[in-house]
């Protein structure tokens, strides 16, 4: 597996706005499939393994935190890569996910994790040994402008935008 600490990183270019600010880290192993809408465990397991998941996340992206007390980010794009043997669609990788997103918040990053502060990208890559499974997380942070602008977030007062887009990469041959 590759080296985690070279994805733990902030990369800043100085600017008053910040919008090349971004973090980036990797949670080993896979978010729990027990928060998957088509998962039929006990609630208390669920919880379990979410409050778990989510401390982990939460942990991580502390220590990957330029500043501790540092401001959060009022708007941020979050991508989320599924590193995996066996890939997950869409949906149950979101859901499962989930207390991932809540770790994020929780360790006072962004904001919130709705669609008013947030867009999430889910990828998708294929590994071939279950020792190379993970999740990379990049949280980059915006600034207004960037928030508006048509690819991230619609500020015509139609609501917002696109959410979640999900990018699936060429099965490993």
């Amino acid at each position: 597996m590759t080296d985690e600490r070279q994805y733990s990183h902030w990369v800043g270019d100085g600017c008053p706005g910040g919008h090349q600010e971004r973090i980036a880290f990797i949670v080993p192993g896979l978010a729990p499939a027990s928060y998957s809408g088509n998962s039929r465990v006990h609630w208390a397991k669920r919880h379990r393994e979410g409050a778990h998941y989510g401390l982990t996340v939460q942990i991580l992206a502390q220590a990957a935190k330029p500043v501790r007390n540092g401001p959060v980010w009022p708007y941020a794009h979050v991508t989320v890569l599924q590193r995996a043997c066996r890939l997950r669609d869409v949906d149950n990788f979101a859901a499962s996910f989930k207390p991932g997103l809540d770790g994020i918040v929780k360790a006072g990053i962004i904001a919130d994790d709705g669609p008013d502060h947030v867009q999430v990208t889910y990828v998708a890559e294929r590994v071939r040994h279950r020792g190379d499974q993970c999740v990379v997380v990049s949280i980059e942070r915006l600034d207004e402008h960037e928030w508006c602008h048509p690819e991230f977030h619609r500020c015509d007062g139609g609501g917002p935008g696109e959410y979640a887009r999900y990018i699936s990469a060429e099965p490993v041959r």
